[in-house]
Order: structure tokens, then sequence, then C-alpha cells
């Protein structure tokens, strides 16, 4: 049970690469890139779908919005584009600010953003009955935040949003016949001593936590309610990307290395020595971006401009052990040790 490299494309584009996201329905995944194209791949081929250019500025997240297999586009020339299959423009938002984040909540059926200094909520009107995919008229902004909104992340009926202001907040959404509220339950005004750049939800059968990266180089593990668990200091660089690849309960981290680290979120433990994926030594670029398709079991990687995907293989090592010497053979006793008898 294993993920092991798939394929990767190089020199995808001339611009550097800014976003990664999917279209799980095509089995597709997608680029967005600083001068605001967008590129759809075949998941399984790696060769290009589609390409468009309808943002003018920096893409800054692509978003699936599974419920209605559509994706969503944000970019820093304060727009929102909303996708078909075929790279079909089916609304274009301006929102006059730069957005930095976005994201869905289901409970609520609104679409989130972050800004620079504040959040915003809108209704998702899929039918576009108010002219938009979402309704303008009715949205709701929170100014806890003093600089950006660098990540959100909805679950259930809560929010939680990190930025670059160090601050970790969680808010309550709740809805009266006239409109949808937000309510702050929990601020942490100093989560990390450096702006936060990741906020990564890891839910599990038994547990849930939140995971943030930062600027200081170091990771929080954080209980539901925003209490910390664990500082994580193994990073030499600032923590540049994070994703849960629950087929193998694992996060990897991208800090400044041409491979991620893997991460036993139950333990803490810094696992890549004993994981088979990441045993051969290529000399790859630093890795910038990170995303997991988890319906198809891919993690996508991506440098400035080349793409690493990689694929679930259940016929593969779960470890691998290390040994100074030749073995001879192995031997497991029910307390879960291992022993080991060299040559």
């Amino acid at each position: 049970m294993a993920m092991q490299r798939h394929f990767s494309v190089r020199d995808c584009h001339q611009r550097s690469i800014t976003a990664l996201g999917f279209h799980t329905a095509r089995r597709e995944f997608l680029t967005g890139f600083e001068d605001g194209m967008i590129k759809w791949w075949d998941l399984d081929s790696g060769r290009l779908s589609q390409s468009a250019a309808e943002h003018s500025g920096m893409v800054t997240n692509l978003l699936y919005w599974t419920e209605t297999k559509l994706v969503i586009s944000s970019s820093n020339d304060g727009t929102l584009i909303v996708w078909t299959s075929g790279a079909v423009v089916l609304d274009k938002i301006r929102l006059r600010s730069p957005i930095f984040s976005i994201a869905i909540n289901l409970r609520r059926n609104l679409l989130v953003c972050g800004f620079k200094n504040h959040l915003s909520i809108y209704p998702l009107d899929e039918q576009k009955t108010c002219g938009h995919i979402i309704n303008l008229k009715k949205s709701v902004s929170d100014y806890q935040h003093s600089d950006i909104v660098s990540c959100i992340v909805s679950l259930d009926s809560q929010i939680y949003t990190v930025g670059y202001d160090k601050k970790f907040l969680i808010f309550d959404t709740y809805q009266t016949p006239e409109k949808t509220c937000l309510r702050v339950v929990h601020v942490n005004p100093h989560a990390h001593d450096a702006g936060i750049t990741h906020l990564l939800l890891v839910r599990e059968r038994e547990s849930t936590s939140f995971l943030t990266g930062s600027f200081d180089r170091t990771v929080g593990v954080w209980s539901q309610d925003g209490q910390l668990i664990q500082r994580l200091q193994h990073f030499t660089s600032e923590i540049t990307g994070m994703c849960y690849v629950p087929s193998i309960k694992t996060v990897w981290i991208t800090s400044g290395n041409g491979q991620p680290l893997v991460l036993d979120p139950r333990s803490g433990d810094i696992i890549s020595n004993f994981v088979d994926t990441f045993q051969t030594c290529d000399d790859n670029p630093q890795i910038k971006h990170l995303t997991c398709l988890p319906e198809t079991s891919h993690v996508i990687g991506s440098t400035r401009s080349q793409m690493i995907v990689w694929k679930y293989h259940s016929s593969g090592s779960v470890t691998i052990l290390n040994a100074k010497h030749p073995l001879e053979c192995l031997s497991y006793n029910h307390y879960g040790q291992v022993w080991k008898k060299p040559t």
C-alpha cells in the first residue's frame, strides 16, 4: 500500500505555477499560473486537455464543487470564474479586491472568500436566479483578520481561517429567515511566530485535527476547537505545501525540498525514511504546491514549471526497515516488534 511516482510534466508553461486543482468527474487535474492562465491535464496520461486565459492576474485557487461538477477559480485580479466542462466559462464575478483563498461550506450552502483584512461569505445560487452563481447582495463580511487571509477550511457549520497576521480563527455560521450570520467562537492571535501559509484538515475515523504551516518553519497540530496539540520543528524552510493522503493516512509537507516530507499525523513523527515512495534520490527542484485527489488516490505536486503525479498502488510496500548489515531472517511478535537477525 504505497504512493508511487506516476509521471511528470516538465516546462508546462513559461510562467510559474501558483495553484493546483482537480476535476474528479473528468479525471483531470488543473494548474493555475502567475499570468492568469489555467490548464487542464489528463490524470492518467499527463496530456494537456484544455487551456484558457480569462484571468488578468495570478490564479490563487482552483476549487472543485463536487455537487455541481463545476470548478471555481480565483485570482488577485479580484475575479471569480466558474467553469463547466471543456473550459467553458459559466460565470465571471468581479469582487473588486484580490482574492487569496476560497472554500465551500456545504452545510450552509456558502462560498467563503478570503481577502486582505477581511473574510466574506456568499450564499450559493446554482441556478443563477440572482444573476450570478453567488448572491452578492446577501454577502456578510468579518474584519477580525488584519492581513491576507491565506487559507480557509470548512467543517460542518464552522469555518476555520488563518492569515499572514499569524491569527487562527474559528467562526460559527447560523441562518435566520433574512440572512446568514458569522460569529467568532475562537481567536488565537499568535498561532505562529510569522505569517501562516497553510491550513489542513485531517479527518480520520477516530479523530479530527488541523495542521497549520508557517513562514516560521514550523507546523502546528490543533484540536477541532483550536487548542494546540503539538508543535513540529523538523523543517529547514517555510512551509510551501501540505496535503493529507487518506489512502495511506499520512500528511505530505513541502519545505524547501525536492521531495515532500511524510508525517504520521497520529504520532507527529516524520516517516519519510521508512516510506518506499521517496527512497530514490531524484534531483528535483523545490516542490512548491501539493494537492490530493482522495477519490482517485492521486497526489499532485508542482515546482515552478514542473508537475509531478503520484498514484496509490495497493501492492506497494507499507514501510522500509533499513539495516546496516545484510539480513538472514525476520520475525514478528504480537507486541508489534520486528526482530532482525544479521548475517
